[in-house]
């Protein structure tokens, strides 16, 4: 019987070559957070329908979120053999879930070129009760602040956790005449106030080398974090946020020619 497919003897050396011609070399995966067919075709809906808006759009958006400052953390590499231009493929990327070892939570927001409002929590975790006193705090200087500065129509985002989307919350959101945005599940980047988070740690770590070895125990360690971080969020230059709500822009192009998968950003 006839051979279909000929036995061919290749050296590692050959198949490396061969692949590298192509392209295909050793990357390390991506880390995005999980995406499902499910959640890809919500964050494409969410993309087309602002696939007209300009950056002057999204300046009148206030963009929020929490983030956590670990006490540092090793996490295991995982390579993926793939040309340079699949970096993104579902097959390329590592899930990557958000972790519970938390140091510090804060919130922070950011509309335009401004720093709109910023918190750190040192007692428990943020519940609905915690979230509505701090937008409470800071959502009503923000917006008088964007009605000073001509936008009469701001929208506030904040994701879908559970807090977010609590009763008390939707209905304060709803009392005082705040517009809220949609956000995709899993997108944080269309949430461009993720890399101030990246901003942040990296500004800490370059004046505050020694922060997270703070003795004194858990609390002590919060205390200096919090007052580290409140005062690093005051030096990021509004030209710094300017640039990530001019990215909108790009970023809901970037959904769209993925069909809702992961991007570059």
């Amino acid at each position: 019987m006839p051979t279909i497919f000929p036995e061919v003897n290749l050296t590692t050396r050959t198949l490396q070559n061969i692949l590298r011609g192509k392209g295909i070399r050793k990357w390390r995966a991506r880390k995005r957070p999980p995406l499902t067919p499910e959640i890809a075709e919500k964050r494409l809906a969410w993309a087309i329908a602002r696939k007209d808006w300009t950056a002057a759009d999204f300046e009148g958006v206030i963009w929020s979120d929490e983030c956590s400052v670990e006490k540092g953390k090793t996490g295991r590499t995982v390579w993926v053999f793939r040309s340079a231009g699949e970096a993104y493929h579902p097959d390329c990327v590592q899930p990557q879930r958000a972790t519970r070892d938390i140091t510090v939570m804060v919130w922070g927001c950011f509309w335009g070129s401004h720093q709109g409002g910023f918190t750190a929590l040192l007692e428990g975790r943020n519940n609905a009760a915690t979230y509505q006193k701090i937008l409470e705090e800071h959502l009503f200087r923000v917006r008088e602040s964007m009605y000073q500065e001509g936008i009469l129509d701001p929208v506030f985002q904040h994701d879908n956790s559970p807090v977010h989307t609590a009763k008390r919350i939707v209905a304060f959101l709803e009392k005082y005449g705040f517009d809220v945005t949609d956000h995709p599940p899993y997108s944080p980047d269309l949430n461009p106030i993720e890399h101030v988070w990246v901003e942040l740690k990296r500004r800490l770590y370059q004046k505050y080398p020694d922060v997270l070895s703070t003795p004194g125990g858990p609390l002590a360690v919060k205390r200096r974090l919090a007052a580290c971080l409140e005062d690093i969020w005051n030096e990021i230059p509004g030209s710094f946020f300017k640039s990530l709500y001019e990215s909108m822009p790009r970023r809901v192009a970037a959904v769209i020619k993925a069909n809702g998968w992961y991007t570059k950003y």
